[in-house]
């Protein structure tokens, strides 16, 4: 009988250390970075992969100039977000100006990453 309700406890602990674990996990994962957009017509985004830095992955959304702010999220407390522009200036930013032309927010991480508005 002992041995039973031991069997019974570790299993239990096991599941309570496997739940803790699955928490602390998803719980990172909610790391967004916000990105102001001025006077913006249209932002294009693209993700470049630290593990693939030599290429850029463009995502399918366009950031119109009623959407105030955009925001991405990943896995990865690293993420970074980079804006580069037309005539060659890059800069480490959460605003972008999109005045200048071809701005292009790219956001770097090493994992996939999800991008989604937030109006």
């Amino acid at each position: 009988m002992q041995n039973l309700t031991t069997q019974k406890l570790i299993a239990v602990l096991t599941l309570v250390g496997l739940l803790f674990a699955a928490y602390l996990y998803w719980s990172r994962a909610a790391s967004p970075i916000e990105v102001e957009i001025k006077n913006a017509t249209t932002v294009t985004v693209a993700v470049r992969l630290e593990s693939d830095a030599d290429n850029f992955y463009p995502v399918s959304m366009v950031v119109p100039a009623s959407t105030a702010k955009t925001s991405t999220t990943g896995k990865d407390k690293s993420l970074k977000a980079i804006v580069l522009y037309a005539d060659g200036q890059t800069k480490q930013s959460q605003t972008i100006d999109a005045t200048k032309p071809g701005a292009v927010l790219v956001v770097v991480t090493s994992e996939a990453v999800e991008l989604r508005y937030k109006p």
